[in-house]
């Protein structure tokens, strides 16, 4: 893996790290619960392991948009969501492992470089973790472990 492949799997570990012990820390009770739908923990986690999964492949995966009725039909339960994340960790770190220096110097997506297209990501999964670090505070559970 390149400098540049190993900083970006470095910091994706921390993100997904923060996440899996924010998952971990919402008992079943509140996993489906929030006052609008994107407030709910199971749809913010759902939305931040899907896009990670599908912005380190922008040329589709295996990430389905959730559809259902109910957020317990629409997303995974806690347990689930845990293996869907390990799922996608592997899948950034395989990735990142094989971009070269080239390639991350190259075209991304979006107009972007392929290196700004992975920055993207990592803001996105970031931004979505610090949401669900919040909802921790806002339901006076334990913080978040920093990775």
């Amino acid at each position: 893996m390149t400098a540049i492949g190993r900083a970006l799997a470095n910091q994706f570990c921390g993100a997904f790290g923060g996440l899996r012990d924010i998952i971990g820390k919402l008992p079943d009770d509140q996993w489906y619960a929030g006052a609008t739908m994107d407030q709910i923990p199971a749809r913010r986690a759902h939305h931040a392991i899907m896009w990670a999964g599908r912005y380190c492949r922008p040329r589709g995966g295996h990430h389905p948009t959730a559809r259902g009725d109910t957020p317990e039909t629409t997303y995974r339960p806690r347990t689930g969501m845990l293996a869907y994340l390990e799922e996608t960790a592997r899948q950034v770190e395989t990735a990142l492992a094989a971009t070269t220096d080239e390639q991350f110097a190259g075209p991304g997506g979006g107009g972007h470089r392929l290196l700004e297209h992975w920055v993207y990501n990592l803001r996105h999964l970031q931004h979505h973790v610090g949401q669900l670090s919040s909802t921790l505070r806002e339901r006076r559970l334990p913080s978040m472990k920093w990775h």
